[in-house]
């Protein structure tokens, strides 16, 4: 029944474009010159393709809440200007060591930060101890302590 009523007021919305059209087309139909009669019908035809379009971009700036603007069609797909350079490792110094419940280590550094092991193995740290944290791939870090040829995947907590 929704739907129904949502059908019959969007169709009585469109009923008055539609009568327009129809007398447009009408009144095209009666001039008798070839030429003019073409004119006229291309410049009807131009018009509902210019409102469909300004319906199109309408509805599109509805939904987004904005209006595109020329600037905006030009940044698409662009990369932003303003990004944040990140370094891709830091160096940091181990304050102290917890383990959590299932044994992955959960180390808090003296800068304040607290990162956790993500895989639960054996990893040898020790307060004071030296790391170096590490970009990794699809945004996950690499830990490796000064001295140790090993590594293992951590998050940081705070």
């Amino acid at each position: 029944m929704r739907y129904l009523c949502l059908a019959m007021f969007c169709a009585c919305l469109t009923l008055p474009a539609v009568a327009s059209v129809e007398q447009s087309l009408q009144q095209c139909g009666q001039i008798s010159n070839d030429k003019q009669r073409l004119a006229c019908f291309d410049q009807l035809s131009a018009s509902i393709n210019t409102s469909q379009s300004q319906d199109k971009v309408a509805s599109a700036a509805a939904l987004s809440g904005t209006t595109p603007s020329e600037s905006a069609v030009d940044r698409f797909g662009a990369k932003p200007k303003e990004t944040v350079s990140e370094p891709d490792e830091i160096k940091l110094t181990v304050a102290s060591i917890d383990k959590s419940p299932r044994g992955a280590l959960i180390m808090t550094f003296e800068n304040g930060q607290i990162w956790r092991q993500l895989e639960v193995e054996h990893f040898s740290l020790q307060p004071g101890s030296k790391v170096t944290i590490k970009k990794a791939a699809f945004g996950s870090f690499l830990l490796q302590a000064d001295g140790l040829s090993r590594s293992t995947r951590v998050r940081r907590v705070q």
